[in-house]
């Protein structure tokens, strides 16, 4: 099946670029954290105070919920590597 390709706005080329940066933003805030013993719900909500507090956003995640499925409790999606 074949993809269309939708072409998009200024506008939302530059909505695309501030999730982007605000995504990384909060990468960088989880980075120093990452390491043994911090757990990932830890880690989750690192992510979801500085998007409330310090970016005033919300988590495109918490919530979410596709028809059919229970929705999504985190800010981030994070795993266990050992």
């Amino acid at each position: 099946a074949l993809m269309a390709i939708t072409i998009k706005s200024a506008a939302e080329i530059e909505g695309m670029r501030l999730a982007g940066r605000l995504a990384s933003e909060v990468l960088d805030v989880l980075t120093p954290h990452v390491k043994p013993g911090t757990t990932t719900l830890a880690l989750d909500r690192i992510a979801l105070e500085h998007i409330l507090h310090v970016q005033k956003a919300v988590s495109a995640t918490v919530g979410y919920a596709p028809p059919g499925y229970p929705p999504f409790p985190g800010a981030i999606c994070a795993s266990v590597n050992h």
